[in-house]
């Protein structure tokens, strides 16, 4: 038998967060052969699709929050915030807020399970929204077990 804290790592399962667009710049080619480009993000473009203007994962978090709650931490209408649990992406004014809100649940959430608490808001309910959903995944297929 295998000493535990020896040997071969076992398995890690991993769940993605989310997926990203993104095209390699080919005016940029001859710059980035000659070293002359340091940073990825300078030949690097992200492309947005539809669904990602107000992401699942926001969604997802602030549909575990009370609407009275979310209303009261940012003052936006119980209205606008049902809104956005549905989906309908809000006012770039208001986005912010719920977004931040979203987030705070969601590293409070982490918190409580063990696991590391992104600091940005965004980063934190993909987090959350991925370990939840593989939480949701593992106990279906203990079931068909």
């Amino acid at each position: 038998m295998r000493d535990a804290g020896r040997g071969l790592l076992g398995r890690r399962p991993v769940h993605a967060a989310g997926v990203k667009y993104i095209g390699k710049e080919s005016n940029s080619l001859e710059d980035a052969k000659a070293g002359r480009i340091f940073d990825l993000d300078d030949v690097l473009n992200e492309y947005r699709g539809a669904d990602s203007e107000w992401p699942e994962s926001v969604q997802w978090g602030l549909r575990k929050i009370p609407k009275a709650q979310i209303a009261s931490d940012t003052g936006l209408s119980r209205r606008t915030v049902a809104a956005a649990r549905n989906g309908r992406p809000p006012h770039p004014k208001n986005r912010a807020q719920l977004v931040k809100a979203a987030g705070r649940y969601a590293r409070d959430r982490l918190r409580a399970l063990g696991l590391v608490q992104p600091t940005r808001d965004l980063d934190a309910c993909e987090v959350f929204f991925a370990a939840s959903k593989g939480a949701q995944d593992d106990e279906r297929n203990q079931g068909h077990r």
